[in-house]
């Protein structure tokens, strides 16, 4: 898991470093002075959520249009002088602290130009316009990129976390079915929460990246997970407290088999709890136990299976509940 995000990490730096240079050939070609600007612009547009900037590139043209208004006027009061840009640069950064924070480099970068040049023409004008347009359009086209794959990444590590809950549901029954089946240990929780842990990291991530949404399916869906996982690491103990296997438990094993084969996200598993009911309610009508040993592991057994419906209920009242929020 570590070497896969050190690799993300490196390919997010080549996409960004990519966009940078498309930046800068992009306005060299449209023959724009100071055309490295418009790369800056690009790495400094990136931020860590759509939201978070769409509403940057918003604050920036903002900020960007009053410091060109102002740079006019401080500059035809003083001329292009040291001074007048130091009367600009003191009010502006005021401002931008007040209402723009992320906004001093690049605006003030740009008007800087106005100065070096000794001019605010429309050419010039539109050379800085358009150095500010190609670098905030091109940071917020690789930051959608970057963020589309992480919700590729998101669907991968949960169907991966999906599996392995699969896999323990599958083990168990077939630990129930024959206690010398193979070695049973707790070890397989390790990895399963580690990788539910990454996918509620990507799920709040792409909660914050919601632009005009505010679903919080994907974080329930991994918070239930979780719970889901917690109940059944308290099942894995269970069946490892077993030390005979009466009849019964070949009922129970079957049950947790159909579980594993019918684990997946859209079952709502109310056909699940349904048989379950009936398991339960069969169990009250056989024979008492003839000794103690069975007595224990038939008392064990039927723990199980409740632990089995709490297990089931977080599923089935988390679809009933984004049921209701559909409608």
């Amino acid at each position: 898991m570590e070497k896969r995000i050190e690799k993300e990490k490196l390919a997010k730096a080549v996409k960004i470093a990519a966009a940078c240079m498309m930046a800068i050939l992009l306005a060299n070609l449209l023959q724009l002075k100071y055309y490295t600007t418009a790369g800056i612009i690009t790495i400094l547009t990136i931020q860590d959520t759509k939201k978070q900037t769409l509403q940057t590139a918003i604050r920036r043209a903002l900020s960007y249009i009053s410091s060109v208004c102002m740079a006019a006027v401080l500059f035809s009061l003083f001329g292009y002088s040291l001074w007048a840009y130091g009367i600009y640069i003191f009010i502006f950064i005021f401002l931008c602290v007040l209402f723009w924070p992320e906004s001093m480099t690049v605006a003030s970068v740009l008007v800087s130009h106005f100065l070096i040049e000794q001019s605010m023409s429309i050419e010039w004008l539109c050379n800085e316009t358009m150095l500010f347009l190609i670098g905030t359009t091109l940071g917020i086209a690789v930051n959608m990129l970057l963020l589309k794959q992480m919700d590729q990444e998101l669907e991968r590590v949960i169907q991966i976390a999906d599996e392995e809950m699969k896999k323990i549901l599958g083990h168990m029954a077939v630990q129930l079915g024959d206690k010398e089946s193979e070695e049973y240990a707790d070890t397989c929780f390790h990895s399963l929460n580690e990788k539910l842990e990454t996918a509620r990291n990507f799920a709040a991530r792409n909660f914050n990246n919601s632009v005009f949404g505010t679903s919080t399916f994907e974080l329930d869906y991994i918070e239930m997970r979780q719970k889901q996982s917690m109940e059944l690491e308290d099942i894995y103990r269970s069946v490892g407290m077993i030390q005979m296997l009466p009849k019964q438990a070949a009922f129970v094993a079957g049950y947790m088999g159909r579980i594993s084969r019918e684990y997946h996200r859209d079952n709502d598993v109310q056909e699940l709890l349904d048989g379950l009911e009936k398991i339960l309610g069969g169990m009250k009508l056989q024979d008492m136990p003839k000794s103690r040993e069975e007595f224990e592991a038939r008392a064990v057994l039927f723990y199980i299976l409740k632990q089995l419906e709490e297990f089931l209920k977080l599923k089935n009242e988390f679809v009933r509940e984004h049921q209701r929020k559909q409608k």
